[in-house]
């Protein structure tokens, strides 16, 4: 009855899936306490409030192989960053940077920098990925600036210079834009 969404299979934290019409996400036995901890603080209703999060809610489902299931709203429209305009990245990249700055404040941060976990929400950009969302290490940092470049600056360089086909057929490649690519397409 459980219906696994076929892009959610490489995180080893939690797995979407859809049952009776509605969408989860399986966490695994590993990070449930911190999931847990998360919701009881009232922490993800803050972050889902401020717009930052996907309407996210623990429910009392089981699911074999998981500690704890959440439920989440769908996006009625989901679009992939290599469908985007210049104007989507830009939002994307510049609400990427409000999210890690207000989750630093709270001690957390993303594992992900890549933009597969952000959907629009009309013309919000969300996260959606919510087992991406971790406690921030001593002495790290909040954001990996080579993979924001990769794929968020490097997009909006290349579209400002009338490469956006360019740019949507290097986009699904999971490393993003490298430098090396900049440097041969720009002008």
């Amino acid at each position: 009855e459980v219906d696994f969404h076929a892009h959610s299979y490489g995180d080893p934290d939690g797995r979407l899936f859809s049952w009776n019409g509605e969408l989860y996400r399986g966490i695994s036995h590993a990070k449930t306490p911190l999931f847990r901890d998360l919701f009881r603080k009232g922490i993800f209703q803050k972050l889902i409030e401020q717009g930052i999060l996907i309407d996210s809610e623990a429910v009392e489902l089981k699911l074999e192989g998981y500690g704890m299931v959440v439920r989440h709203r769908r996006i009625p429209f989901v679009s992939y960053p290599h469908e985007w305009c210049a104007a989507m990245f830009r939002d994307a990249g510049l609400a990427y940077l409000d999210w890690v700055g207000e989750l630093g404040g709270l001690g957390l941060t993303l594992r992900d920098t890549h933009p597969w976990n952000v959907l629009f929400d009309g013309c919000r950009p969300v996260y959606v990925d919510l087992t991406s969302i971790r406690p921030i290490a001593e002495n790290s940092r909040y954001i990996n600036d080579d993979k924001f470049h990769r794929y968020y600056i490097y997009p909006l360089l290349l579209m400002s210079e009338g490469q956006e086909r360019i740019v949507r057929y290097l986009l699904p490649d999971y490393e993003g834009i490298s430098p090396a690519d900049i440097a041969m397409l720009s002008q």
